[in-house]
């Protein structure tokens, strides 16, 4: 119902699709949806939703999640030595490598851990304006 709902294109095949509610305020158009089995991402904003899509989307209550949102490495350094929580340890590790390595600020990370691994999605991230450095290993 969802992936008539949402107008998937007809010569996709896919056998699921996943919603990340990038905003943080529950599932509309600014958030993204990926096709699987193909990991094609596609910004629910580009998409045309069906007023049924967009009760569909409405109804499912937003998933926990923990967000840190702040504007350099100092800022999130500072915030770690207040909180000292698991997600502050790792949005500062994972924010130390990015400014390590990339000079580009327009991309999106996704990163997914399940029991089978982890997946590491790097979306509109230009290589040509990175660099290579050693991990950090502790």
């Amino acid at each position: 119902m969802l992936v008539d709902a949402l107008a998937v294109p007809q010569n996709e095949k896919v056998s699921s699709i996943e919603i990340i509610d990038i905003s943080g305020n529950g599932f509309g158009d600014d958030d993204l949806m990926i096709l699987h089995p193909g990991n094609r991402y596609i910004w629910l904003r580009d998409q045309v939703i069906s007023e049924a899509a967009q009760k569909i989307l409405h109804d499912i209550p937003p998933p926990a999640v923990s967000s840190i949102c702040l504007k350099n490495l100092e800022a999130a350094l500072e915030y770690d030595k207040r909180i000292r929580s698991p997600e502050s340890s790792i949005f500062v590790t994972l924010l130390s490598a990015i400014q390590r390595s990339s000079r580009d600020t327009d991309f999106m990370l996704i990163l997914i851990q399940t029991p089978k691994g982890i997946s590491f999605d790097l979306v509109n991230f230009n290589s040509d304006s990175a660099e290579y450095h050693l991990p950090v290993t502790y």
